[in-house]
């Protein structure tokens, strides 16, 4: 939750609302204290929480929410812009990773979609490590949020009561309805990403 906080508080010193200051740097970090710093710790720890319960109590899957934790802090920080992009960028990591072990267990398309969606955070976390601005990273980072909320909702319909054949249709346009969306996102990120002439 003091994540949280701290994000909402540098959107409001972006909006020029009079605030004690807190950082330099805070405004400017709005998109990474939102997207790393919270969602991205509260997916990692949500699923690094299911996969450890599943293994046996297993703790190496909180290292991927410690590190994107860790990352967000270090923002705060008289540090090298180095440090908090790679904490989040290894956090990054870890997310994929957990994906792979948990679709190896349960090979689902919300699975895939979800390890999809933390492959464009990997992405996203790497360019904004090697320097990108953070205005051609948000592309990447808005497609790790909506293919992680389209794979959960695709998860949801799995626990849903239905008769078999009312499931089979309801997944079905599911799935094409979840393809379209992704497509969209697509096609826009990549017109927003292209460079300008």
């Amino acid at each position: 939750m003091g994540l949280a906080a701290f994000a909402l508080l540098a959107g409001l010193l972006r909006l020029d609302w009079q605030l004690p200051p807190l950082s330099l740097r805070l405004p400017a970090q709005h998109g990474p204290l939102m997207v790393s710093g919270f969602l991205g710790t509260l997916i990692s720890l949500e699923r690094a929480v299911a996969l450890s319960q599943n293994q046996g109590g297993r703790r190496r899957y909180y290292l991927a929410p410690s590190l994107v934790g860790l990352g967000a802090v270090s923002l705060f920080l008289t540090l090298p812009a180095a440090v908090p992009r790679g904490l989040s960028t290894l956090g990054a990591m870890g997310l994929a990773l957990i994906f792979v072990v948990i679709y190896r267990l349960q090979p689902t398309t919300d699975h895939a979609v979800m390890g999809v969606g933390a492959l464009l955070w990997l992405v996203g976390n790497g360019l904004w490590l090697v320097g990108w601005p953070i205005f051609r990273v948000a592309p990447w980072w808005a497609g790790f949020l909506i293919l992680t909320i389209a794979g959960e909702r695709l998860e949801l319909t799995r626990v849903l009561p239905h008769k078999k054949s009312t499931r089979q249709v309801f997944n079905e346009v599911a799935v094409l309805l979840f393809l379209l969306v992704t497509a969209v996102v697509a096609i826009r990120g990549k017109r927003k990403t292209r460079p300008q002439e």
